[in-house]
């Protein structure tokens, strides 16, 4: 994958989404798609609130953090790891905290 350019982690007033909580919705989004199991939407929408907290102060953007999620997930690249979708986030101009070592693919969820 390329390197995102420089002046895209320059923005001022760049607003960060803790990876913890980012990680969270993406785990359970995979789920959701593999099983179908509409028991795990509850979590997710929970997870995904915490999401809208980071970036907005406020829990009611939680569903476009579930879009986002969901259409790069399920739809554009389903391969996608972690990082890819940190790297989308990016671009768009927030920054996630807490990057873990190691990324999660959907072959680790399996």
């Amino acid at each position: 994958m390329e390197a995102i350019p420089a002046v895209f982690e320059r923005r001022e007033n760049v607003k960060e989404i803790t990876s913890k909580n980012l990680d969270e919705v993406m785990r359970l989004t995979r789920k959701y798609f593999k099983t179908g199991d509409t028991d795990i939407l509850g979590a997710r929408y929970t997870a995904a609130e915490a999401c809208s907290i980071d970036l907005f102060g406020y829990k009611s953007e939680w569903l476009a953090v579930c879009e986002i999620t969901s259409s790069i997930l399920n739809g554009l690249k389903k391969s996608a790891s972690n990082k890819d979708v940190y790297a989308v986030l990016r671009v768009l101009g927030y920054k996630v905290v807490g990057e873990p070592e190691t990324d999660d693919t959907d072959e680790q969820h399996a």
